[in-house]
């Protein structure tokens, strides 16, 4: 074999051993994190990821335009 093709194999074996190693690493870390909401009773709102409700003011309602106007006084009403 060429060194190409036997460094191309290593690559191949290296990535699949680290796709492994992540796997692993991630089960470790999502069972301790489970362990830890469990423990302290957290909620998906304590860790930030419940949507907030909005603050402030609600926008206001834009009255619609006159429908009809007296051409005398210049008052105007729908």
């Amino acid at each position: 074999m060429s060194q190409y093709a036997d460094l191309k194999a290593q690559i191949a074996k290296l990535q699949a051993q680290a796709d492994e190693a992540r796997r692993t690493e991630v089960d470790n870390v999502v069972a301790d994190i489970r362990q830890k909401i469990a423990e302290y009773g957290l909620t998906a709102q304590d860790l930030g990821f419940a949507v907030a409700a909005k603050r402030g003011r609600p926008p206001k309602k834009v009255p619609p335009p006159a429908r009809y106007q007296d051409p005398n006084s210049g008052n105007t009403w729908s």
